[in-house]
């Protein structure tokens, strides 16, 4: 979540529609390594058992990762 041009860049470039896209940026800025768990806990009550989450994260240099979670009970 390094800033809100770029993830809404990101967003229209996969087809990821707004409603879909969870982020804090605009209320906390770059959090880091701590930014995607943060949105999950923010947003955890929104989401129902057999949702599946998407979440990619980038870092400094080339480091990234992605993780499929599936929501269970």
């Amino acid at each position: 979540q390094a800033n809100r041009g770029m993830l809404d860049s990101i967003c229209r470039l996969g087809g990821i529609a707004a409603e879909n896209h969870f982020f804090n940026v605009d209320q906390f800025g770059n959090c880091g390594a701590a930014g995607a768990a943060a949105v999950l806990s923010q947003h955890q009550q929104q989401f129902q058992p057999g949702d599946v989450l998407a979440i990619a994260v980038v870092g400094a240099g080339l480091s990234w990762g992605g993780m499929l979670i599936e929501v269970g009970r």
